[in-house]
């Protein structure tokens, strides 16, 4: 769906991690956290990249495990303490989606489709209680010239306690990249 496009910058990044590192971007709780028994029984959620949690629910209720640190509703930015079960119901027929605190989540305007994506514009959505870092890596999305080298990577980091959000410029290029782009941040906290 649109939430979907909108993390198309979140989710290609991931895919380009997965294909260096071998860890799939969907993966059940129990390859992150080995140790946990709730992580086991728990296995209708999965962790989706590095940082968001998504709990299918399609109608009704279901408990949720939230491993340990604080955690966000991706709609609406509601936060939980982790290292717990809790129950959640989806929400305007989408299912829950939860961010880890620290996480850098960059995200595009919503879109139908990838080919109304406008990468001229960038959201980045900070999720504030723990430092966090995030490494964008852009392409063209059509062709497999990234592997060649034709992309763009951007480094974010997050640093908690000082409350800063570092970009650091972007090292690469690839066809159709943007010359400019308008960046929007938006941070979410324990007050919402």
């Amino acid at each position: 769906g649109t939430l979907r496009y909108a993390l198309m910058p979140y989710l290609y990044s991931a895919a380009h991690e997965a294909s260096e590192v071998g860890l799939p971007i969907t993966r059940p709780m129990l390859l992150d956290y080995p140790d946990h028994d709730a992580a086991w029984r728990h296995d209708l959620q999965f962790l989706f990249g590095p940082d968001l949690i998504v709990a299918p629910v399609v109608e009704g209720v279901r408990d949720v495990w939230l491993p340990p640190g604080d955690w966000y509703l991706l709609d609406g930015g509601t936060h939980f303490k982790g290292n717990r079960t809790l129950p959640l119901r989806s929400r305007n027929t989408l299912m829950p989606v939860l961010a880890r605190a620290g996480s850098i989540i960059p995200q595009r305007r919503y879109a139908q489709s990838t080919a109304f994506l406008d990468k001229s514009e960038l959201i980045i959505h900070v999720y504030a209680g723990a430092d966090g870092r995030f490494r964008l890596i852009e392409d063209d999305d059509r062709s497999d010239a990234y592997r060649r080298g034709a992309r763009r990577i951007t480094e974010l980091r997050y640093d908690d306690d000082a409350q800063v959000l570092t970009i650091d410029a972007a090292q690469g290029d690839y066809a159709g990249a943007p010359d400019t782009r308008t960046l929007t941040v938006r941070v979410t906290n324990q007050a919402g």
